[in-house]
Order: C-alpha cells, then structure tokens, then sequence
C-alpha cells in the first residue's frame, strides 16, 4: 500500500491515516505530509504507514488495512488482492469484528437523499449555545443532517480535522452570523478565525458561493456578516422566536426546491424580446479583495515571491466577456515593460492575476487592467449589437407572415 512506484502517493497515504485516526479517536504521529528535508522526520512512505499503523489496536489494523486494499486504486494489483486474501484468511477472527461493526454502522449510516448541513457559530454564551443546539434540533427533525460539535465533537477530538472535513463534505454550510463571530472571523482568532481560512480557501478555490449561507441571529447585516459573506443573500432568524417564512426559505433552498414555474412560450403573434444594450451598465472593477490574496511560497524556487491578486467586478460578466478580456491581457493595446500575459483569468464576478504582487499591480498592472476592462466592454458590445443585427433580419420575415396571416384571418367570417 506505500509501495514506492505501486502504492499511494505521501499525501494520500497521510490522508487515508487522517481518516481512521478521526474514525478511531486515535493520535498518529505521521498525521501531515512534512516530513522532515531528505526524511529528517520520517525516512520513507513505508515508514510512515508501519508508525501510523502501531497506534491502532488489532482489530483496527485489520479493519483498515482491509479496507485500503479494497480502493479502487488498487483494483489490479495483485500484491493488494494477495494482502487482501491473505488478511481474511489468517485473521478470520477479526474479520467477524469487523462484519458486527459494519452492521453498527448501517444503523447509523445517513439517508443519501438527505442533505448535510454543517453549523459555523461562536460561543457567544451559553443561551446562544442553546440556539444554536435548538436551531439544529429543528432542522434534523425536517429531514437534514446536521453536524455540530455540540453533537458531533468528543473530548480528544482533533477540533482542525473536524473542521475541515465537516465543511468540505457538507452540501450547505450555515454561518450563524453575530458581531462576536463578524470580529473572530475578520481577526482570524480562534475556531471560527480557523473555519474563515477553509470558507474563504473554499470560496476562492471552489466558487461554490450557494454552499454557504449567512443566518443572521444577532445585530444587522452590516455588523454581523463576516467580509467573506459580503454581499451574499442572507437568512434573518434574529426575531424571537424566528420568522417561519424565513426558516422556509432555508429549508427550500437546501432541499433545492424551486418556487418559480417554468417560463412557458411566448405567442406567436408577437415579436421577440430586444434587450436595450445601451441601458447596460458597463462592467468597471469595484477593488481589491484582500483577505483573498494569497501568500507567495518564497521557498527561493523561481516565481516563488510571486501570489495571486483578485479583483472585485462590479457584476458578473458573460462567458463572452471574460474570453475577450483574457485574450485583450495577453495581448493589450497598450502595457508596461512589467507586464505579465498569461496571468490573468475571470471567475465568477473576479478577475484573478495569478503570478505578481500587490507592488506590481500598483505600479504597472492598474493601468493595463483599466484598458483591458473598457476595451471587452466596447468588443461585447460589438459583438452583440452584431448578432442581434443579425437576429432581426432572420425574424423580420417570420413576423411579417405572422402578420399576414392574422390580418387575412380577421377578414375570414364564418
């Protein structure tokens, strides 16, 4: 399973020990992939997994070597099937352990159909706790899932780990939103500065923007919304008791119920629907987005002090927008002796100059990323008015028959 050409990678193998060690209530000691310059810390994958390996009981050794040999990963390898066999073969006792604790787990096991929820909140006080324990009592008796630590978190547990892997596989995460947990998240301090890093990592890497919903619960939307929630459609359960409409609309919205019908088709007999162009609003960048720059690795490799810059647009721009300005950065009417092609992407409602500085961007990149903005603007613009040009010439004969018809059909007395 380390094999070194065979077995899985450094960061799998940690991952996969991780898992049990959580499963388990076990402290490992290889539990992160830095081991050490030229395996100062730990020789080899090999080692690793004998280490991790020793902090687990028989039975548990069984369970998980068993069940690492059964990845898809190893489906033709036929040193893993030998472990496999060999396994259930000479350890027959441990394998009807195993089977008893399945069962155990089948019983506890979440229906695929529900959704689950994850719950960020800080402890503001123990009649805040109590909320958050009753929020989620009602949402588990409506049919959700629900991980929260008052529930899910046991004395010994690593709270990182928790965190982590309980935001990364939830389908929703729900930010109970006060201005104690607004000051902890933006400081960075504490559990919730630690689950601002995964959502705001999440949000950056993922743009997964519907997963996690702000629930406010105390104080306003200005005081009591983390930066990173900004902007976002947010649920008011700040009344006492909470407004059933709003707590409707979060359930809704989880179980992914639409509210609004289908749009159905338009008569015949009118035209179609022309968008007035010159009433939109020209896309211009709003700013910055500081807590989302990243840090430059500086591990003295080449571009090591280079870091990715997001800038905030002022709405999120088409398909067609974003292909124009990248190809305008890479190629722009006018720039710098610094300027960097190749760099740029946009992302949702961001432009992301992937490979500088903040020092860059002041200095040589403001004025090209102003260009390269007016100049998509003018090509889309050019670009639709084109199209819809061509457009009213293929449904100006199609309407004039339609005319036709219902004005003949007018003169036609049965």
């Amino acid at each position: 399973m380390a094999d070194t050409t065979q077995g899985l990678n450094r960061a799998e193998l940690v991952k996969q020990c991780n898992k049990y060690a959580i499963k388990y209530g076990v402290d490992i000691p290889i539990a992160t992939t830095d081991w050490g310059d030229f395996g100062k810390k730990v020789k080899n994958k090999r080692t690793a997994m004998y280490q991790n390996l020793s902090s687990f009981s028989g039975e548990q050794q069984f369970s998980i070597i068993k069940e690492i040999a059964e990845l898809p990963f190893f489906a033709n390898n036929p040193e893993a099937k030998e472990l496999h066999k060999f396994l259930l073969e000479r350890y027959s006792s441990y394998s009807d352990i195993v089977t008893e604790d399945k069962k155990m787990e089948q019983r506890y096991t979440v229906d695929a159909s529900c959704p689950t929820v994850f719950i960020s909140y800080s402890w503001d006080g123990d009649e805040h706790k109590r909320w958050v324990k009753d929020f989620a009592d009602q949402l588990l008796s409506d049919g959700i899932n629900v991980v929260v630590d008052q529930y899910d978190l046991s004395l010994g547990d690593r709270l990182p780990q928790f965190m982590e892997q309980s935001i990364t596989d939830a389908d929703y995460v729900l930010i109970i939103c006060t201005p104690l947990y607004k000051e902890k998240a933006d400081k960075r301090t504490g559990g919730v500065g630690y689950e601002g890093h995964i959502i705001s990592d999440e949000l950056f890497n993922h743009h997964n923007e519907r997963k996690f919903i702000p629930v406010l619960r105390r104080g306003t939307f200005e005081t009591a919304l983390p930066k990173f929630c900004a902007g976002k459609l947010s649920i008011d359960l700040s009344e006492t008791p909470f407004s059933q409409e709003q707590y409707h609309d979060l359930l809704t919205t989880i179980f992914g119920k639409k509210k609004k019908p289908a749009i159905g088709k338009k008569p015949s007999t009118v035209g179609n629907f022309q968008k007035n162009l010159d009433q939109e609003e020209a896309i211009h960048i709003l700013g910055i987005i500081t807590n989302e720059v990243t840090i430059p690795k500086m591990d003295g490799s080449r571009g090591s002090a280079l870091y990715s810059v997001p800038f905030q647009l002022s709405k999120t721009p088409s398909g067609l927008w974003g292909q124009i300005f990248v190809a305008i950065w890479n190629s722009p009417p006018r720039f710098t002796t610094m300027h960097r092609p190749g760099i740029a992407s946009v992302i949702g409602s961001k432009i992301i100059l992937n490979g500088t500085t903040i020092d860059e961007v002041k200095n040589y990149h403001r004025d090209t990323l102003l260009l390269c903005v007016e100049e998509a603007n003018k090509k889309e613009q050019e670009i639709k008015e084109r199209e819809n040009r061509l457009k009213e010439q293929e449904e100006k004969p199609k309407q004039q028959h339609f005319q036709h018809v219902s004005d003949l059909a007018d003169e036609i007395n049965f």
